[in-house]
C-alpha cells in the first residue's frame, strides 16, 4: 500500500477515478425508489424496503433503509438506519445514523458522526471522523484536512495534507502527507494497535502518552519541486486531463438519467432507427449553431442580439453535454443488452436494462476511447453528433406535440 500511495503526489488522478469507480459502479443495480426535486425529506417514520436514490439541492434521510441508499446533492443530511450501503456525492455531507454496509462518499465538507458497520471510503476537502464515529472494517480517505477522533476496526490507509489522530486505529496506518507543509500529528489519547508508516517532507508529531503497538517507519518524501521536476508538469495536466471528462462525464450521465427518464429510452430507440439521418443532423447544428452566434455578435447586431446569442450559445452547450452523456448511455446499452441476462424471448426482455447501469459502464469505456489519440476525438465526435441529432429531433417531437395539444 505504501508503495502505491508514494505515487499519488505525482498521480493524483488515480485517486480520483478509483474513488470515482468506488463511488459511481455500486449504483447500478436497477433502482426501484427515486426522488428527485430541490428538497428530498424522508422522515424518521417511513420504511423503504427498496434501493433508494436521491437527488436534490437539500437531502435529509431519517428513515430506514433496507438497502442501499445512493445521493447526489449539495447539502445531504443522513440520520436514519441504513442496512445496506451508502454512496454519494455532495458538497456538505452529515452521516450521523447507522450504516451496516459500506460508505462511498465525495464531499467537500465531510463529517461522520454514526456506527459504520463495514468500510469507509471517503475523498474530500475537510473530513472528520467524530468521536461517537466507529468504523467497523478499514478506512481509505484521501483529503486535505483529516481529523480522526473515532474508532477503526481495522486499517487506516489515506493521502492527506493534514492528518490529526486523536481516536484509535486497531490494526496498521499506512499513511502519505502529500503536501510540503503537510503535518501529521498523533495526540496524546491516540492509540494504533499495529505498524505506523507514513511518507512527508516533515517527521510526524508525535505527542507523548500516543501509543503505537507496533514499529514506526518515516519514508521521507522530496519536496514537490524536487519531486515532480519540469518535465512531470505536461503527463500530470493531461492526466487530470483524463480525470475531470470521466468525472464530469460521469455526474452529467448520472443527472440525465435520473431526470430524463423514459426520454432517454426515446432516445436510444431514435439513434437506432435513423443513424444516418440524426447523424447528419447533429453533424450540421454543431456547425451552424456556433457560427450563427458569432455572426450576431458583430458589431451592427452587437448590443441588440448579444443577450439571444449569449443564452443560445449556453443551451447549444447544455444539449451537447447531454448528447456526450447519452453516447455512452447508448453504449452500455447496447453491451448489457449482448449479455445472457437481457437476452430477449419473442421480443421482449427477460429483465429490463438498467439505464443507470448502461451509464456507469457505457460512460467510463467510452470516455477510455476518448482519449485515444486523434482516433479517440475522432470517435467522440462523431458520437455526439449521432447523439446530438437524436437528441433534437425528439426535441421537435416534444415541441410539436405540445403545439398540438394546446
Amino acid at each position: 500500500m505504501s508503495r502505491i500511495l508514494s505515487k499519488l503526489s505525482q498521480f493524483r488522478w488515480i485517486v480520483f477515478v478509483i474513488l470515482a469507480f468506488l463511488i459511481l459502479v455500486p449504483a447500478t443495480t436497477y433502482a426501484k425508489v427515486v426522488r428527485s426535486g430541490d428538497s428530498i425529506y424522508v422522515g424518521a417514520e417511513e420504511i423503504i424496503d427498496d434501493n433508494f436514490y436521491a437527488l436534490g439541492q437539500s437531502v435529509d434521510l431519517a428513515g430506514t433503509f433496507n438497502n442501499d441508499v445512493f445521493v447526489l446533492g449539495n447539502s445531504v443530511s443522513i440520520s436514519g438506519v441504513i442496512k445496506g450501503d451508502v454512496i454519494g456525492v455532495a458538497n456538505t455531507l452529515l452521516i450521523s445514523g447507522r450504516v451496516d454496509g459500506n460508505i462511498r462518499v465525495v464531499g467537500a465538507d465531510v463529517r461522520l458522526r454514526g456506527l459504520i458497520g463495514k468500510n469507509l471510503n471517503v475523498f474530500g476537502g475537510n473530513v472528520i471522523l467524530d468521536q461517537e464515529c466507529q468504523v467497523g472494517n478499514s478506512v481509505l480517505v484521501g483529503a486535505n484536512i483529516f481529523d480522526l477522533r473515532g474508532q477503526v476496526g481495522a486499517n487506516l490507509d489515506g493521502w492527506v495534507n493534514r492528518l490529526s489522530i486523536y481516536g484509535a486505529v486497531a490494526n496498521n496506518a499506512d499513511l502519505v502527507v502529500g503536501s510540503d507543509n503537510g503535518r501529521l500529528v498523533i495526540y496524546p489519547a491516540a492509540k494504533i494497535g499495529q505498524n505506523l508508516t507514513y511518507q512527508s517532507v516533515n517527521p510526524a508529531d508525535i505527542k507523548e502518552g500516543a501509543w503505537i503497538g507496533g514499529q514506526t517507519s518515516h519514508q521521507p518524501l522530496l519536496e514537490r519541486a524536487e519531486r515532480l521536476g519540469i518535465r512531470a508538469s505536461v503527463p500530470q495536466l493531461f492526466s487530470l486531463f483524463i480525470l475531470a471528462y470521466i468525472f464530469s462525464s460521469l455526474i452529467i450521465g448520472l443527472v440525465v438519467v435520473s431526470i430524463g427518464g423514459k426520454k432517454i429510452k426515446e432516445t436510444i430507440d431514435e439513434m437506432r432507427s435513423r443513424p444516418w439521418r440524426n447523424l447528419g443532423l447533429g453533424l450540421v447544428y454543431f456547425i451552424v449553431t456556433p457560427v450563427a452566434c458569432l455572426i450576431l455578435l458583430i458589431p451592427p447586431l452587437l448590443f441588440i442580439a448579444a443577450p439571444l446569442s449569449l443564452l443560445v450559445l449556453f443551451v447549444y452547450l447544455i444539449f451537447l453535454a447531454i448528447s456526450d452523456a447519452i453516447i455512452g448511455v447508448y453504449l452500455g446499452y447496447w453491451i448489457l443488452e449482448k449479455l445472457h441476462r437481457y437476452k430477449k424471448v419473442d421480443n421482449q426482455a427477460i429483465k429490463p436494462v438498467s439505464m443507470m447501469a448502461a451509464m456507469v459502464l457505457g460512460v467510463l469505456l467510452f470516455s477510455l476511447i476518448c482519449v485515444i489519440p486523434i482516433i479517440g476525438w475522432i470517435i467522440r465526435l462523431v458520437g455526439v453528433w449521432w447523439a446530438f441529432g437524436a437528441v433534437l429531433t425528439l426535441k421537435k417531437k416534444m415541441v410539436v406535440g405540445w403545439h398540438n395539444k394546446n
